[in-house]
């Protein structure tokens, strides 16, 4: 794998894969090898694990045949060592369990915001969620960078994206050492997600989205169809190209509106994950039945169409009229 550091998200991740991948950082064999596999050769073409359009990503079929296997990435002792210090520095009491938080805005990537806009959310729809974090003893670290807009003061709830102590290693380890990750369509809850944390994840956009690992939950966006004055059923969006769909230009064309998931949807999505966590969670057999009819419109060319993850019980009960196909 060639590394170059000016490429690289967060060096620190990359010294985690150190040992399983030959990596190269330094310029000159990036530039050598770089220019010997300009074409096909010495080239492994991995677009087909997240980055195809239109087809299943292999990611989700990786994770589904794991199964509960540990994950291959686990936290060096040294950054548990380090990580102890440095949770306390930022202010998470000793012994306390913790969720990351994090809602991708427009400041993530500005030069394909026009592209991805339909990707964003607010964080104020998650601050219910985290006091019930809260509530139930926990704390929450907000994850992201100063681009982010700024929480008010919150008990129990760390701005840690407007945080002095922000970096990669304690990016890393917030991330590994996670209860669990709420997030949403972006890539920062893959972190939790290889060293085997659980996630939920709100507004997963396209449709055809969700979670990828057994224990995950997340909920999609809902469509609105501007030119009829509804939402459109799920039946109606995974059954069309709008399933798939992974650029802003492409709902505005067919005369969409992406609408965030509500403050109550991400509340409820939390308070399952933590039920299931503590083994309290009693699945209903009417929540099984929407669970099986909206898994069952999953098809082998969307997206995910390989994850196990399940979508939120609350979610279903709210939105059961979209999901009836009468």
């Amino acid at each position: 794998m060639l590394a170059p550091p000016k490429r690289v998200a967060n060096l620190h991740l990359l010294s985690y894969w150190r040992p399983h991948i030959v990596t190269f950082s330094h310029p000159l064999p990036c530039l050598i090898l770089g220019v010997m596999s300009r074409w096909f050769f010495l080239r492994l073409d991995i677009s087909d694990y997240v980055l195809q359009l239109d087809r299943s990503q292999e990611y989700f079929r990786v994770c589904s045949d794991w199964g509960n296997r540990p994950p291959i990435l686990t936290l060096t002792p040294d950054d548990k060592s380090w990580s102890n210090s440095a949770f306390q520095a930022l202010g998470l009491p000793q012994n306390v369990w913790f969720v990351c938080v994090h809602v991708r805005e427009p400041g993530f990537s500005p030069i394909d915001e026009r592209l991805h806009a339909h990707r964003n959310g607010a964080i104020s729809a998650a601050i219910p969620a985290m006091q019930e974090i809260v509530k139930r003893g926990g704390w929450c670290v907000r994850m992201g960078d100063p681009t982010m807009t700024p929480l008010p003061p919150i008990e129990g709830v760390i701005d840690y994206a407007h945080h002095s102590l922000r970096s990669d290693r304690l990016d890393v380890t917030l991330c590994a050492r996670a209860r669990f990750f709420l997030g949403n369509t972006s890539g920062l809850a893959f972190v939790s997600t290889i060293f085997g944390v659980s996630c939920a994840l709100a507004n997963m956009i396209p449709t055809s989205a969700r979670a990828p690992l057994s224990d995950d939950l997340s909920i999609p966006k809902i469509l609105w169809l501007e030119r009829e004055g509804r939402y459109l059923k799920f039946s109606e969006i995974l059954h069309s190209p709008l399933g798939n769909c992974r650029f802003a230009k492409r709902f505005l064309d067919a005369g969409v509106r992406v609408d965030e998931n509500s403050a109550e949807e991400i509340l409820e999505l939390v308070k399952e994950m933590l039920d299931r966590l503590d083994g309290t969670f009693v699945e209903k057999e009417e929540d099984r039945v929407r669970q099986a009819q909206y898994l069952g419109l999953f098809r082998p060319n969307h997206y995910s169409y390989w994850a196990r993850s399940r979508v939120a019980a609350a979610f279903l009960r709210q939105h059961r009229d979209l999901l009836n196909p009468s």
